[in-house]
């Protein structure tokens, strides 16, 4: 991970634990602070790691929103075939009648 600084040790470092999940690179620093003792949380302004997690969990939404919403026009296609395929069965149907006689 690039950072804007020149020296590397004042980079924060991104690292996904096995789950997936974000995390230090040491896990023994990660304290959960109140949000009332992080203003600059608060006023909008995140680590590295507070921005990874944020657009990992804004991509996890959008899928699930994405699949949710392929699913459901995946059903109306269906239903919309199934009534074309009924209709066009019925045509046909009527056609040969009118012939038949």
């Amino acid at each position: 991970m690039e950072c804007a600084s020149a020296s590397d040790s004042e980079c924060d470092s991104v690292t996904l634990g096995s789950g997936g999940d974000c995390r230090w690179h040491d896990p023994d620093d990660v304290e959960e602070a109140p949000t009332e003792s992080r203003p600059l949380w608060l006023a909008g302004v995140f680590t590295a790691e507070e921005a990874v997690c944020e657009a990992k969990n804004v991509l996890k939404s959008l899928q699930s929103a994405y699949v949710r919403q392929m699913g459901r026009l995946r059903t109306l296609l269906q239903t919309a075939r199934l009534q074309y395929v009924r209709s066009l069965r019925t045509e046909k149907e009527q056609y040969c009648s009118i012939n038949s006689q």
